[in-house]
């Protein structure tokens, strides 16, 4: 029988040699930290290695993402803008930054003075994640919409608004809904729709059919004509201009003066274009309704649109890139989204006191005894000598047939844009507060400050000036 002798086991500490102490305790360290690890749940060691992952890459995440996003916002909004840049780092690369942090704080072991630097840096993250998200979701005070358009129309007053469409399906159902909505808060029963269409190649006549089915179900008064006729090709483009306006008119022309024996206290001009109704009440508030015409600002991507029709006091055409005016009392009212007295306007929406339009001018103490150019109410017209657009006429022959200078303003809380990715950034986005920081740093100080020059370069010349030099009243 063979015995079987015990084998002795070494005893690694007994026979290890150990000459660095420094070394065994960094042993330990180690064990200690791999044991600490196997005992977290499997979540939460996941939540560790998105910490190391996030540490390792949260640089080029932080900057490659907003990147990423503000080409992408390039692209979409079809130009290039620092606010895009802007809005990439505070919409997105601040709530990346904010995330990683509380995420490396919830399952990374730090000593005790690394945990409270780390616990300052995510209270100031998650501060300035609530200051981003409180002004993303509040209205800026010198872009939103002022206290009196919020409010109800007089009772006492009624609307004539006219509206001309040509191929204009990418509006509906959106444009509908304006409309529909406008008519609430104007009330169903102060209101009139004269809707003129004519040669559409696409679906405007089935939406227009459903929107006077929608008016006629409400009990709202309207006119919607769609034709189809001949473009009148044979006439130069701004008199068949003018003769399309003056159909949009025709219900004014053949008798309807008002409603529920109220004349119209004011005439609404819409182009085809995305608006939200509110920017229609702001004008009908503007200078408490004292004004004898007030425009909206439309925009396309670049920045504002009609600088073919709008003059300020000095008669200087506008450029379309901030901020748009040329005299500094203007554009200082513009950044205080204060009305603007110009010479002339259209802008997508404009709005005219109806004495000019109706049969008969009402007495007024600023009204000439002698009618002007067209002898009688106004109408959209041709200038004889110049090539001048039918829409800047209106404001002129205000000009001519006022003893005083006319009240036109122009006023920047109300936005029209004609694509719906501008009204996305122009309408929604621009009145946000969280662009007020952009727009003071790189609108203010920067751009126009330092590179205006750049602005002006933009600002066309009037061709029709002389012609038109002898009808505007002086400021």
């Amino acid at each position: 029988m063979l015995h079987q002798h015990p084998q002795k086991l070494p005893l690694l500490p007994l026979q290890a040699e150990v000459h660095d102490i420094a070394g065994l305790e960094l042993l330990d360290a180690h064990l200690s930290t791999n044991k600490h690890a196997w005992s977290k749940p499997p979540w939460a060691r996941r939540l560790g290695s998105l910490a190391d992952e996030s540490s390792s890459g949260l640089v080029p995440l932080l900057v490659g993402l907003p990147i990423l996003c503000s080409i992408a916002a390039h692209f979409y909004f079809q130009m290039f803008s620092t606010l895009h840049i802007y809005l990439a780092l505070v919409w997105i690369g601040l709530p990346t930054a904010t995330t990683s942090m509380l995420i490396s704080l919830a399952s990374r072991r730090y000593s005790k003075s690394d945990r409270a630097r780390q616990h300052i840096k995510a209270t100031v993250l998650l501060a300035l994640l609530g200051t981003v998200a409180w002004r993303t979701f509040t209205t800026s005070s010198r872009r939103g919409l002022s206290i009196p358009a919020l409010l109800p129309l007089p009772n006492n007053q009624t609307v004539f608004v006219a509206i001309n469409l040509y191929n204009s399906e990418h509006l509906f159902p959106a444009f509908s809904n304006s409309l529909l909505q406008l008519a609430h808060q104007l009330g169903e029963d102060n209101v009139f729709f004269s809707i003129y269409e004519s040669n559409s190649e696409d679906h405007t006549k089935q939406h227009l059919s459903q929107l006077q089915h929608s008016f006629n179900q409400r009990g709202i008064q309207n006119r919607v004509r769609m034709l189809d006729n001949t473009r009148r090709q044979d006439l130069e483009r701004i008199h068949r201009l003018a003769i399309i306006r003056n159909e949009a008119l025709s219900p004014i022309s053949d008798g309807i003066h008002g409603l529920h024996n109220r004349t119209f206290s004011k005439l609404v001009w819409l182009n085809d274009i995305f608006f939200r109704p509110e920017s229609v009440l702001e004008l009908l508030s503007t200078n408490e309704g004292r004004f004898d015409q007030v425009c909206a600002l439309d925009y396309l991507p670049l920045g504002f649109y009609d600088t073919w029709v709008m003059r300020d006091v000095d008669g200087f055409r506008p450029t379309p890139l901030w901020p748009y005016f040329k005299r500094e009392q203007d554009i200082a009212s513009l950044r205080r989204g204060e009305p603007i007295l110009v010479n002339s306007c259209w802008n997508g929406i404009t709005i005219f006191d109806a004495k000019w339009f109706l049969p008969t001018l009402q007495t007024d103490a600023n009204a000439t005894p002698i009618p002007g150019p067209d002898g009688g109410p106004l109408r959209f017209r041709t200038h004889p000598e110049c090539l001048v657009s039918e829409c800047l006429l209106p404001s002129y022959d205000i000009h001519i047939r006022s003893k005083e200078r006319p009240l036109i303003f122009v006023n920047p809380r109300a936005v029209a844009t004609y694509q719906y990715r501008d009204y996305l950034m122009y309408d929604v986005i621009m009145r946000s507060n969280i662009v007020n920081l952009w727009s003071r740093i790189w609108q203010d100080l920067i751009s126009h400050s330092l590179f205006g020059f750049f602005a002006e370069m933009g600002r066309k010349a009037d061709d029709c000036a002389d012609a038109l030099r002898g009808g505007w009243k002086a400021a």
